[in-house]
């Protein structure tokens, strides 16, 4: 499975400064939560109105239909949308359908 959008040098570089930035402590507390048995649980705590965006699996979108509804199971808050086309990367590969998805979303939660 390749990428599923074309990435600039600079676009490159700076997601690469992005993930250097990202904290040494967050990252090892995502390790240390094991009161939790599920990575479901963590989405069941959210209270907060939220917009799952998923793109195609054979695109390289890691979370299918499928799995988007049993990780929203018993959260009213949470909305799916799916952007056809679209990979792992749905704001860039999706970037048209992304802005309108985000905005209809924002026009409802504001």
């Amino acid at each position: 499975m390749g990428t599923d959008i074309e990435v600039s040098d600079e676009a490159l570089q700076a997601w690469v400064e992005s993930k250097k930035r990202l904290s040494a402590d967050f990252q090892s507390s995502l390790f240390k939560m094991d009161n939790i048995e599920r990575p479901y649980e963590l989405l069941a705590r959210i209270k907060v109105p939220a917009l799952l965006l998923i793109g195609d699996r054979e695109r390289g979108a890691i979370v299918d239909h499928t799995a988007a509804e049993v990780a929203v199971q018993g959260h009213s808050n949470v909305q799916i949308t799916h952007v056809a086309g679209a990979g792992h990367t749905v704001r860039a590969s999706g970037f048209e359908q992304y802005v309108k998805a985000l905005r209809k979303f924002l026009s409802q939660v504001y």
